[in-house]
């Protein structure tokens, strides 16, 4: 049994790849009693030292040493991605789930991918030098952050119309924020500002997204209308799809070709305009919706 939020969530290569080993690493951990968050760690770990293995040539500049460093380095980037499907499973399998926990494990993809920006900075610095690390703070602080914050944040619109699954609030990670003492707890106090931040930015790019939940609690509570519920799921349905495209397996797949090919601008157009033009499309269609059922709820009234 696969420890999966939703298949409508999920893409192929998660469903049947990614999600399968992740579930065999679960198992393993479970069977020693292994905590969920250090699997997470783990993860980390396996991603950071992905990101240095980035920091050498492949074949076409390096030879074969330089293609084994970038082989190993797209190999320990899998391995940190089955780790971080494995997190969560366990989590669910074992029943050890935490709100320190679920901040971690989002929290882990963004230091991967900072780590391996940070090396492909250096790496090209030789022909690129501060223009290298000009674009590549604005591919990783701004585009890609932007483009995983919304796909996050449908995705997980989708999932709490769908089933019920708690969606945060602003208003709950502030109270949870105060809540935490930095002298005794300083990594989650920490961790937990930059969530607040990153779910500040959510709700304050959907506007339209806003209104609707914030009506639809007014009116029904949690008790939303079977009809409300199915046309938002059947408006929302059609870009998941993007939302996956947004996420972490086909970034990666840009990622591996970029280093193993010695071409990383052609990661720097996919994250810088092909994601990105994805990512408008995905939010302007999202917000449409929103705003059409908003008014037609209200007019019904």
């Amino acid at each position: 049994m696969l420890y999966t939020k939703s298949k409508d969530t999920e893409e192929n290569i998660d469903i049947y790849f990614t999600r399968p080993i992740g579930l065999m690493w679960a198992r393993l951990f479970n069977r020693f009693g292994v905590h969920p968050n250090t699997v997470t760690y783990l993860s980390i770990l396996l991603g950071i030292a992905s990101g240095l293995c980035f920091l050498s040539p492949s074949y076409r500049l390096a030879g074969w040493h330089g293609l084994l460093w970038n082989v190993l380095g797209v190999a320990l980037l899998m391995w940190a991605n089955f780790f971080d499907s494995a997190d969560g499973q366990l989590a669910r399998m074992s029943g050890k789930t935490s709100r320190f926990g679920r901040i971690l494990d989002g929290a882990a993809e963004n230091i991967w991918y900072l780590s391996i920006y940070i090396c492909l900075v250096v790496r090209l610095w030789p022909q690129w030098g501060i223009w290298g690390f000009l674009i590549f703070c604005l591919e990783g602080f701004v585009l890609h952050a932007n483009q995983s914050r919304m796909a996050d944040y449908i995705r997980n619109s989708y999932l709490h119309m769908q089933n019920g699954q708690h969606q945060d609030r602003l208003s709950e990670q502030l109270e949870v924020w105060r809540s935490i003492s930095f002298r005794e707890h300083p990594v989650e106090k920490t961790l937990q500002m930059f969530y607040l931040n990153y779910t500040f930015r959510q709700e304050r790019e959907t506007p339209n997204l806003q209104q609707l939940m914030k009506h639809l609690r007014e009116r029904y509570g949690e008790d939303v209308p079977d009809d409300i519920r199915r046309r938002y799921l059947e408006g929302t349905f059609p870009l998941l799809k993007w939302t996956n495209v947004l996420t972490f397996n086909w970034r990666a797949i840009a990622l591996y070709i970029s280093v193993l090919t010695d071409c990383i601008p052609l990661l720097m157009v996919v994250e810088c305009v092909v994601l990105t033009v994805i990512q408008y499309y995905m939010h302007i269609r999202h917000e449409r919706l929103c705003r059409n059922l908003l008014s037609s709820i209200s007019a019904a009234r």
